[in-house]
């Protein structure tokens, strides 16, 4: 897998999604003024705003854009045939291009009565053609794994790998999120076993109990060992950005200034504290 050519040896940026309530001016300007090295761009919120006038809020505010998410599924859903999802995502790689972000994460769907075989056939040939429209953009595709019980294909860190692996492209590589990953069998094993095909880390913290899918934490305030699978990707070879997502009604109704304070001292934490 290539890296995208503008991502620094280890940066902090944020998901949109994190910041559900603000609009997209107030998510870039929030964001600057928190000392927040990149913004990830939630796909519904850059439509709102208008995609040219938002490239060019980016270049005026020298904030840089490093990936694209929340797209229809890849095999598409009852809502969105596949045709039509993936001329959105093609739609979405050219927004990727414009604003220079060298990520689109995508996520294949759930089942919906068709086997896991035929889902990941499905999976690997939609891959195939959309990283080559990828290659066309100098974007990279991340293929995310969804934590069970909340889809019901595509669980693991194991399961992604094997997939990108079989697309066998450059533009094709892993979403690694700590919220749908910390659970997995020999985690760091698994960090060392894919880290050169890792596109782009999302990390937030895990509520014990959690209580439903958008129910997590701000990195530091749950049970998650986040400090060291944040380090336990670097020194396996991930160079990048690491992007806080977090999905909480709890969250998006707090104070969002406070909440992006907490992050950019959280991350800073991960590099400075000695490993326990």
């Amino acid at each position: 897998m290539r890296r995208p050519f503008s991502f620094p040896e280890r940066g902090l940026s944020i998901c949109e999604i994190t910041t559900k309530h603000l609009t997209f001016d107030q998510d870039v300007y929030a964001y600057k003024g928190a000392g927040i090295e990149g913004i990830s761009l939630w796909w519904d919120k850059l439509l709102d705003f208008g995609i040219s006038k938002g490239a060019r809020l980016l270049r005026e505010t020298g904030l840089p854009a490093v990936s694209l998410v929340g797209g229809p599924f890849l095999l598409g859903s009852p809502q969105t045939s596949r045709r039509a999802a993936f001329e959105e995502l093609c739609l979405q790689l050219d927004a990727c291009a414009q604003f220079g972000a060298g990520v689109l994460g995508v996520v294949p769907g759930n089942c919906a009565g068709r086997s896991l075989r035929e889902m990941e056939d499905s999976t690997v040939e939609v891959l195939i053609r959309l990283g080559e429209e990828a290659e066309k953009r100098d974007v990279i595709l991340a293929l995310e794994p969804i934590h069970a019980p909340y889809f019901d294909f595509l669980n693991t860190l194991v399961d992604a790998d094997r997939i990108v692996q079989s697309v066998n492209s450059p533009n094709v590589g892993i979403m690694f999120d700590t919220w749908h990953l910390c659970h997995e069998t020999d985690l760091d094993r698994r960090i060392e076993e894919t880290a050169a095909r890792i596109a782009l880390v999302h990390f937030s913290d895990w509520r014990e109990p959690t209580r439903y899918h958008d129910d997590r934490l701000l990195p530091g305030d749950g049970i998650l060992p986040l400090r060291a699978i944040l380090r336990k990707l670097h020194s396996s070879g991930y160079r990048g950005y690491y992007d806080v997502e977090v999905f909480s009604e709890d969250i998006w109704s707090t104070d969002q200034a406070d909440n992006l304070r907490k992050c950019r001292a959280f991350f800073d934490s991960v590099w400075t504290e000695q490993p326990k």
